[in-house]
């Protein structure tokens, strides 16, 4: 995957952000050939930038290394609804294998079935808030299909 942002700072010139994978690595750059430079990166073989653990990210140093950058990690933010759930190309399609921190072990989260098209939550449970009727469900990227949230 390749992403791009354009934008225009605060004084109003254009700029272009580019994250994309490559060699076992999330990079992100201010262009596509990013000439050799690197603003921060990380080693993982996440599918996704959201699921890469934030341990992971790092800049580059002035002498040439590497430093941590503990408070650095890409989000996911959307409605979250029935009506609106997130798909699993925004969330990362090993995003239930993987888990993520920042929406905690019982934070439900609606979604698309990439297979099939249908809605889900990841609750093991019906009921709460929401209006969950049935028992939820997770995707696994590794076989392309939903299973039971309550396992």
């Amino acid at each position: 995957p390749h992403y791009v942002k354009r934008g225009a700072d605060a004084k109003g010139a254009a700029f272009e952000m580019h994250l994309f994978y490559s060699h076992g690595h999330w990079y992100v750059t201010p262009s596509a050939t990013h000439g050799g430079v690197v603003l921060c990166g990380a080693r993982s073989d996440s599918l996704s930038p959201t699921t890469v653990d934030a341990k992971q990210w790092h800049q580059p140093t002035a002498a040439g290394g590497a430093a941590p950058m503990p408070e650095f990690e890409f989000t996911c933010d959307g409605p979250n609804t029935e009506e609106e759930p997130f798909l699993m190309e925004e969330l990362g399609r090993d995003f239930f294998l993987r888990g993520t921190k920042r929406l905690g072990a019982r934070h439900v989260v609606w979604f698309k079935c990439p297979a099939t098209g249908e809605t889900y939550h990841s609750a093991a449970k019906p009921g709460g808030s929401g209006g969950r009727a049935k028992p939820g469900k997770r995707y696994c990227h590794l076989c392309n299909k939903c299973f039971s949230a309550n396992n």
